[in-house]
């Protein structure tokens, strides 16, 4: 399910927010009394309570995907602004894209172009705004 999306220097960038596989069983941490708690706002629907970050990051015909499992918070739309994670994952996802167009370059001008204006750090504007 998409959650939000922002357009950040030529780029689009999508949280979403996923189910599951791990168990929260042993993965939750040390505290049966917590992981007790998350059983049941995930039993009564609450999917923030345990869930799979994605974040896509799509410049032109490029893209790249990171993900982080057993994320828990209050909302999923706390997710982007609580610890850093997501910004961490928008770098990952964008040098995942950059992956792809390095392994397109010599196919095409659009992912020489690309690579040329391609970001090599993620700007403090965006991590600003989402910290």
């Amino acid at each position: 399910m998409r959650i939000e999306s922002w357009n950040w220097a030529g780029w689009a960038i999508e949280f979403h927010a996923e189910g599951e596989d791990i168990p929260i069983r042993g993965n939750a941490g040390d505290d049966a009394e917590c992981e007790a708690w998350l059983i049941e706002r995930l039993e009564s629907g609450d999917g923030a309570a345990w869930f799979c970050a994605r974040v896509t990051a799509r410049c032109g015909d490029f893209h790249g995907v990171d993900y982080r499992g057993g994320c828990s918070y209050e909302s999923y739309e706390q997710f982007p602004t609580a610890d850093g994670y997501f910004v961490d994952m928008v770098r990952a996802a964008m040098l995942d894209a950059l992956d792809a167009a390095e392994s397109e370059a010599r196919k095409g001008d659009d992912a020489r172009v690309f690579l040329a204006n391609f970001p090599r750090e993620l700007s403090g504007d965006f991590a600003a705004k989402n910290a």
